[in-house]
């Protein structure tokens, strides 16, 4: 697992080239510039991603990243929260390829 923080975006390409690296941990990319979104998007399927994501955008990002691969990282307040949270992951998970491809 490899951290990248939003100023090391620009590196994010590069980071993916590591061989052995599984898994990296970044922030939304929805918040991103259009290059480093791209870069996600070239390795989306050749590594994974966590994802820290406000709970009001994860659909929009499971659209941008489909499901495999992806661990999203949200937060709730309560045991009902997480609840609706679960039932939204799996209404977006059901709606969106696995593969951003297609």
């Amino acid at each position: 697992l490899l951290e990248v923080h939003a100023e090391g975006n620009h590196q994010i390409a590069q980071f993916g080239t590591i061989d052995g690296l599984g898994c990296m941990a970044i922030q939304n990319p929805l918040e991103m510039s259009a290059e480093h979104r791209q870069a996600v998007r070239e390795l989306l399927g050749k590594k994974a991603f966590r994802i820290a994501v406000q709970a009001d955008q994860i659909e929009q990002v499971l659209q941008f990243t489909g499901t495999r691969g992806v661990l999203l990282a949200t937060w709730a307040d309560t045991a009902e929260d997480g609840r609706r949270i679960l039932n939204r992951i799996r209404q977006a998970s059901d709606a969106c390829p696995t593969d951003p491809a297609g």
